[in-house]
């Protein structure tokens, strides 16, 4: 595996290095129940092995962390992570490339089960097997790395190739971009490279769909036939829909049209169905469309939440409120970036995730030119609803949006009027999202 750059990452070794003397200068030693027989049996061989001549490397250290911690003998475990804070610590300049080197030899699920268990004990340990983590993250998504890798993949030799293909997997989603690059230009000259990419993404599966989906509906044209080729080959649920507007708007890349429409006939074949079924009327395409975005805005449609929150208290009415404070939470997605080119991890609340989803469909709407009433005031009432989810803090985010951006929000095919505004008011009413009535309102 390349080096790191360490002169790109400086700043973050430091962090890290902060963090593994914390774990090193921990002055609570560690207290265990009484052993049972295995678990004795455990620590002592890895302690033996440890004494050993050279015994205390970085990656004899954190497997015996791992060890002990599977056993259940965390104590041990956090011993052995606080010699492995000292390894890294000593190493300077290339502690960073020794925590990727850890992450790129260790199963992460084991890293996280780690993680997890040291949390409760000791946070400073914890925050050592996170920086591992981060580290073999950092290098899988390093473009220089992923360059190398997709490359690879056209070696001669199957060994070379496997080896890419397996780094490419554990990179994820973060591989995506240099994934999609190569199913954007076709089998060409190639076609085992372009092979070998399409299995990588199908091994991700569905962990592919959302961000795909992200990059289809804010990435640029240019890309779309290596997006809509990824979602292809993911085999991800539930795609169809996203491609009935690249498939029937008239401004859509020929070459990407031509994708959509086959992808929606091949899935529809998977299914049994017939390959003349599967492209449907712009009327019925509308139908779809709307009705996808009709559930969207309403509570269901709100995404459930992956990490649940405190909300600060703001009113001291809310001091009896259970945890001292409202309970709020965030959702896990992944965000195109069209300047930087690439997939940001973000939390973000779920009136945000679902705003993002819901714009997707109503620029789809648009592209597709539909004027009628009612799919006009669901197209304005998700455009509301993502100006308001973006905007900050929604206590505040009134205060911050003057009435003539709303306006301009609710600005329809013909212009902005008061009858349209009214009955987006009466659906943000029945559909409760209030900060949305609240807005139309005040504009």
């Amino acid at each position: 595996m390349p080096s790191m750059r360490i002169t790109h990452v400086r700043t973050v070794c430091a962090v890290a290095v902060m963090a593994l003397s914390a774990v090193a200068q921990a002055q609570t030693p560690p207290v265990d129940p009484p052993l049972d027989a295995i678990q004795r049996a455990v620590v002592e061989s890895i302690n033996a092995s440890l004494e050993l001549p050279g015994g205390r490397t970085p990656p004899a250290l954190l497997d015996a962390a791992i060890k002990a911690n599977d056993v259940g003998v965390p104590g041990a475990a956090e011993r052995y992570l606080a010699m492995l804070a000292e390894a890294v610590d000593a190493a300077g300049a290339e502690g960073l490339d020794t925590l990727a080197d850890l992450a790129d030899a260790n199963d992460e699920a084991s890293v996280v089960r780690l993680e997890q268990s040291m949390l409760a004990r000791q946070p400073a340990a914890a925050a050592l097997a996170r920086r591992i983590i981060e580290a073999g993250r950092m290098r899988r998504r390093d473009a220089t790395v992923l360059a190398e890798d997709i490359a690879a993949l056209a070696s001669p030799v199957s060994s070379t190739r496997l080896a890419a293909a397996e780094r490419l997997v554990r990179a994820g989603v973060d591989a995506l971009p240099a994934l999609v690059g190569v199913l954007g230009k076709g089998p060409g000259d190639d076609p085992r490279q372009f092979q070998l990419v399409r299995g990588i993404v199908a091994r991700l599966g569905n962990e592919a769909r959302q961000p795909l989906l992200d990059w289809l509906a804010t990435g640029d044209p240019a890309d779309w036939v290596g997006v809509i080729e990824a979602l292809d080959a993911s085999g991800a649920d539930d795609i169809d829909v996203f491609l009935l507007a690249p498939a029937l708007v008239p401004q859509t890349p020929p070459a990407a049209k031509e994708l959509a429409q086959k992808v929606l006939r091949s899935r529809v074949e998977a299914r049994g169905g017939e390959a003349t079924d599967a492209l449907p009327s712009i009327r019925e395409a509308t139908t779809r469309l709307v009705g996808r975005l009709d559930r969207l805005l309403t509570p269901d449609g709100l995404p459930p939440i992956d990490h649940l929150l405190l909300e600060p208290i703001k009113d001291p009415a809310q001091a009896k409120a259970a945890f001292g404070g409202g309970i709020t939470g965030t959702v896990d997605r992944y965000f195109w970036n069209p300047e930087t080119r690439v997939l940001e991890a973000v939390s973000v609340p779920p009136q945000v995730a679902r705003a993002r989803e819901a714009m997707q469909f109503a620029r789809y709407l648009q592209a597709l030119d539909v004027r009628d009433e009612a799919t006009v005031d669901l197209v304005l009432l998700a455009n509301l609803e993502a100006a308001l989810a973006t905007g900050g803090d929604p206590i505040t985010v009134l205060d911050r949006v003057p009435a003539a951006a709303i306006r301009e929000v609710l600005a329809g095919p013909d212009g902005f009027s008061v009858e349209t505004a009214g009955r987006v008011f009466e659906q943000a009413v029945e559909r409760g999202m209030w900060l949305a009535a609240r807005a139309v309102a005040t504009g």
